[in-house]
């Protein structure tokens, strides 16, 4: 019982003692509550969206006439997957970076205010009150605010966590609908209550230390020297921490920023309509049924009134999304390749592609011809014509996409293995330009792609494309219509235009930008208020030592300017340290973020020259209010 009734005394002394001082309390209920309620949903989402597992989907068709692809195999689901994640990594990383700052923002106040009350901690030792139970009286008053600050951080969270799945493009993703873990909670909790209630140690420090010099300084009421030497520290952190943390945001919204010379996605989309065609379950397992079926599909789309080209392809191939297998290139003119034979193998994606892919889309063939119906001739990108045949045209070459393609395969035509298969060969017959449109699975540059002939073999399920005179969308009922004619229990779905089509590929590419931007604009003000409180506090904690110099003759514009060039010469300090850390961020960063440019000088001189601005009237407001202050008001002060 006692000790119940002792406890509530601390928290009722906490509180009152939490009232005289609001500017104080409020700011590190501030940062607790929106850092928290910041970095816990960020955190939340990229936990759950990492250790989420896609959905084994097998490729849209089978890439030889064996039906076999190698280990070497990456899915569609896997290339957006991992997209996904690497983008969520960045999330993660940002989310620490905020927490990190909240931490270094509230270990900040916390000391500057431990290392202001020393004299009336030492003058309560001195009275007789025991170093245990003035520990537990700062505890106290820490606690409430990481109660409060905690607490209030939690529900911000859970708004901006419903923010985020509001305005997620598309359909809801499974990773923003999970609720944050018991893990996540006590990081973006625990860590910044463990830092702030460490500014117990302080107050043990100054109750058990030399007492007489203690109550010497606060006589004088101005700062003595340990104190002007922590609070010289505690900026510079705060100003290293910030330039780590603002420069980390500052190179991930540059990285992840559409960049002037980008290229487009390599095509023409307007006036497109697209549709994802699924033929009849009997067709299924039948490949010259299908590819029948794709072909009458499409004729009578080009028969509908106002439709200037229809084809098809398999499913993603204008995204840049199929998927990716090693491939078996022989060049002998090739500048590599094997010691005894010349060849390659290596990783393309694949597309199956209708004869009129590239003509009806706008694709340009830039070296040969396209194939020929029926016959084993492929084309390829610019990208893989230079991956698989480097140093030598790729026109006329020859490539096996098989699942196992030995040296003796590669020598002889006519090599049959034991159980009597032999290596498809097909021709490179043409070149054509790159489709690289940026999305979560296509990088924004080209990648090596080969487009198989889909008469030899037909997709699963067809994406079409219609282009028209006019709005395409206008004609999309007769279109659909006249697809479905071509076999009764076909399936149309996902009708929209390509531009539509490109912009949802892109727009959760969008929707991470925009969610760095935020942080980054977080992070400025979160940065510049923690900075500002310490260094405000600072100067106005030197009030006396002002009334001093003016006393003894300083013009009160002498006095801003001293106290001006104190606050930049720590500012500057911090800043060198805090560029060493942030070039560390930045290296970081990069290896998780291919846009990331660690040496981004524009980032680190805007990031230098606002937290300059933010130094300087930090020390200037303060110092002129206690200039404009007479001295002998100023002289009594404490």
């Amino acid at each position: 019982m006692p000790r119940i009734r002792s406890t509530l005394d601390d928290l009722r002394h906490a509180l009152r003692t939490l009232r005289r001082s609001p500017g104080a309390a409020a700011a590190a209920l501030l940062t607790l509550a929106f850092g928290i309620g910041v970095g816990l949903p960020l955190m939340a989402a990229a936990r759950a969206g990492i250790s989420a597992q896609p959905a084994l989907v097998p490729p849209a068709f089978a890439r030889t006439a064996a039906g076999g692809w190698t280990e070497s195999l990456i899915t569609v689901e896997q290339m957006r997957d991992q997209g996904l994640n690497g983008a969520l990594l960045v999330v993660l990383g940002a989310a620490l970076l905020v927490l990190a700052g909240t931490c270094v923002n509230v270990s900040a106040l916390a000391l500057a205010r431990a290392s202001a009350r020393r004299h009336e901690t030492a003058m309560r030792a001195v009275l007789g009150a025991d170093p245990r139970r003035l520990a537990t009286a700062a505890a106290a008053e820490l606690g409430v605010l990481v109660a409060g600050g905690g607490g209030a951080g939690v529900i911000v969270g859970l708004v901006v966590l419903g923010l985020l799945r509001a305005t997620w493009p598309g359909s809801p993703a499974p990773w923003l609908a999970a609720a944050p873990d018991l893990v996540t909670l006590a990081v973006a909790v625990g860590l910044p209550a463990v830092v702030l209630l460490a500014g117990v140690l302080p107050v043990l420090r100054t109750s058990r230390g030399r007492l007489y010099d203690e109550l010497a300084v606060g006589s004088r009421a101005t700062p003595g020297r340990h104190e002007g030497w922590v609070r010289r520290t505690i900026t510079i952190a705060q100003f290293a921490g910030s330039m780590m943390l603002l420069v980390g945001a500052g190179v991930l919204v540059r990285g992840s920023a559409p960049r002037p010379g980008d290229a487009g996605p390599g095509f023409d989309p307007r006036d497109t309509l697209t549709l994802r065609l699924e033929p009849p379950a009997s067709l299924r397992g039948d490949p010259a049924g299908l590819a029948a079926f794709y072909a009458a599909a499409v004729a009578r789309a080009r028969q509908v009134p106002g439709v200037r080209a229809a084809t098809f392809a398999s499913p993603g191939a204008w995204l840049g999304l199929g998927p990716q297998d090693d491939v078996t290139s022989i060049c002998p003119e090739c500048s590599e390749g094997g010691l005894i034979v010349p060849v390659l193998h290596r990783a393309t994606r694949h597309h199956a592609a209708d004869a009129g892919y590239f003509a009806a889309l706008g694709i340009p063939v830039l070296e040969g011809r396209l194939p020929r119906p029926g016959a084993r001739e492929v084309v390829l990108n610019r990208a893989a014509a230079s991956h698989l045949f480097p140093g030598a045209g790729a026109v006329g070459q020859t490539l096996m996409p098989d699942p196992a393609v030995s040296a003796a395969a590669s020598l002889f035509p006519g090599w049959k293995s034991a159980d009597g298969e032999s290596a498809s060969r097909y021709t490179v017959v043409g070149v054509v330009g790159d489709v690289q449109p940026a999305g979560f699975g296509s990088p924004a540059g080209a990648v090596p792609a080969l487009y198989l002939p889909a008469g030899l073999f037909p997709p699963t399920s067809a994406a079409v494309a219609v282009r028209t005179a006019g709005d395409p969308s206008t004609r999309a009922a007769t279109i659909e219509a006249a697809l479905l004619s071509a076999a009764p229990g076909a399936r149309v779905g996902e009708v929209a235009t390509m531009e539509e089509a490109l912009a949802l590929h892109r727009a959760p590419l969008g929707w991470f930008a925009g969610v760095l931007a935020a942080l980054a604009a977080f992070a400025v003000l979160l940065s510049s208020s923690g900075v500002y409180a310490v260094v405000a506090f600072g100067v106005a904690r030197r009030t006396r030592e002002i009334g001093v110099r003016m006393a003894l003759g300083a013009r009160p514009g002498q006095v801003v300017r001293h106290v001006v060039a104190g606050g930049l010469r720590v500012a500057r300090t911090g800043a060198i340290l805090g560029t060493l850390g942030a070039l560390g961020v930045a290296r970081t960063l990069q290896v998780f973020f291919r846009g990331v440019n660690p040496a981004d000088v524009t980032v680190y001189a805007a990031v230098a020259g606002l937290l300059a601005v933010v130094a300087v009237l930090a020390s200037w407001l303060p110092a002129r209010r206690a200039a404009r202050v007479d001295p002998n008001i100023a002289l009594q002060s404490g």
